[in-house]
């Protein structure tokens, strides 16, 4: 854009250039100067009006290929953001699961060994059971 720019400005002072250059080394009359003057602004007017548009032209057709690349990026991003999204989710109930898998073990144990204590202490608070004594022997023997 800076291009066009400054070739729109090198047209229009080189037309003002060449009309100047026209009325000093014209060997024509007056009125033959000023309908060149007038026939070469004229022109300038027209291929300045024919930059311009082409200008807008290019600038409209950048214009329009930014837009579309934008929207293209933004497609790609919200995309991409999906799925990282779902991987991330997917990381989440995995963990998930395997913590309620780990605490359903550790409670599971827990059972078992309250089970198996409560077995040994019923065990233990048993009363002993008493055994008959031996028959004592007899210090009545005959000699």
């Amino acid at each position: 854009m800076a291009n066009s720019r400054d070739f729109l400005i090198g047209v229009i002072l080189g037309s003002a250039i060449g009309a100047t250059a026209a009325l000093l080394s014209a060997p024509q009359s007056g009125t033959e100067t000023r309908q060149l003057l007038k026939d070469t602004a004229d022109e300038a007017r027209a291929r300045t009006a024919g930059l311009a548009q082409e200008a807008q032209a290019r600038v409209g057709e950048a214009t329009s290929q930014a837009r579309t690349r934008v929207t293209d990026a933004a497609a790609q991003a919200r995309a991409r953001v999906t799925d990282v999204s779902q991987q991330v989710t997917g990381t989440i109930d995995r963990q998930r699961s395997a913590v309620a898998s780990a605490l359903e073990a550790g409670r599971q144990a827990y059972t078992e060994k309250q089970a198996s204590l409560q077995s040994e202490v019923a065990d233990d608070s048993l009363p002993a059971t008493t055994t008959p004594p031996p028959p004592a022997a007899s210090t009545d023997s005959a000699i």
